[in-house]
């Protein structure tokens, strides 16, 4: 009788082994599909809530000039914007962060007394009945034109800024520069008549 020593088959160890490749592959494939499916997921969940909440936009906020009859959307930059009567009907503007640099202007030069934003202002406005005609002598530009008036605008020849020191000064400039510019920009682009 003869034996066969040339078998085939697996033997116990081989068959364990492929056993535990197939799961290593299966896992994997496991996770990866887990892991696709939870990202798919998260997207769709903030896609779907950004689609059914819309971003809300604070709504603007007018600043009424009431002597002057006219209104504007107050940009965010000037949130701290002040106006004061002055003695022509008109206004006074200027930003609180100037009053603090107006006094590291003035320091000991200050007049005595409470400090008027009128002494720190950034321009002057005012109203004029028709349609606006430069006066070479006038101090005063166009601001805007409305139907049967306009607004003017004058830059103050009061108190300046005093101090010696040039860090202070720029600073003084550049708030003074940046509080017009702003300022002009938003009235004449969103300045309505008060009906």
């Amino acid at each position: 009788m003869s034996t066969n020593t040339n078998q085939r088959g697996f033997s116990t160890v081989e068959g364990l082994l492929i056993l535990i490749i197939v799961l290593l592959i299966g896992f994997i494939g496991y996770y990866v599909w887990h892991a696709q499916k939870s990202a798919s997921d998260t997207l769709n969940s903030a896609s779907k809530a950004s689609q059914s909440s819309p971003t809300k936009v604070a709504p603007a906020k007018w600043f009424k000039l009431a002597d002057l009859g006219v209104e504007f959307k107050l940009p965010s930059t000037l949130s701290d914007l002040q106006s004061a009567p002055n003695d022509n009907g008109g206004y006074f503007l200027s930003v609180a962060n100037m009053e603090s640099i107006y006094k590291q202007c003035n320091g000991s030069n200050l007049p005595p007394g409470p400090i008027s934003s009128e002494d720190y202002s950034f321009a002057g406005l005012s109203r004029h009945d028709g349609t606006f005609e430069q006066d070479s002598v006038a101090e005063e530009s166009l601001l805007k034109q409305f139907g049967t008036f306009n607004i003017t605008i004058s830059y103050p020849n009061g108190p300046e800024c005093a101090s010696e020191d040039q860090t202070v000064l720029d600073q003084w400039t550049t708030a003074k520069k940046n509080a017009t510019e702003t300022f002009v920009k938003a009235f004449q682009t969103s300045a309505t008549e008060i009906k």
